[in-house]
């Protein structure tokens, strides 16, 4: 069987590391599109391939890391109880 051209939002989500929430509010900003299929709310391929193209690159500040991976390496090390 051929791949779907319309997903489920829970299935949709998934393939994208997002929340249902998420896709919907990205809908209300109209970030994403959605479609009307007997009465299912259901999302194009092409528009999962279009936001996965379209995501920004991201990397993490070294400015903001710093003070977290330092407060990080003061902790406790976690001790185990044996039971």
């Amino acid at each position: 069987m051929a791949d779907p051209e319309l997903f489920k939002l829970p299935d949709a989500a998934s393939l994208l590391g997002l929340s249902r929430a998420s896709l919907y509010k990205m809908a209300e900003k109209g970030e994403a599109e959605f479609v009307r299929l007997g009465g299912r709310t259901l999302m194009r391929r092409a528009e999962i391939e279009r936001l996965a193209a379209t995501a920004p690159t991201w990397r993490p500040d070294p400015a903001r890391s710093a003070p977290a991976n330092a407060a990080r390496r003061k902790r406790p090390a976690p001790t185990r109880n044996g039971g």
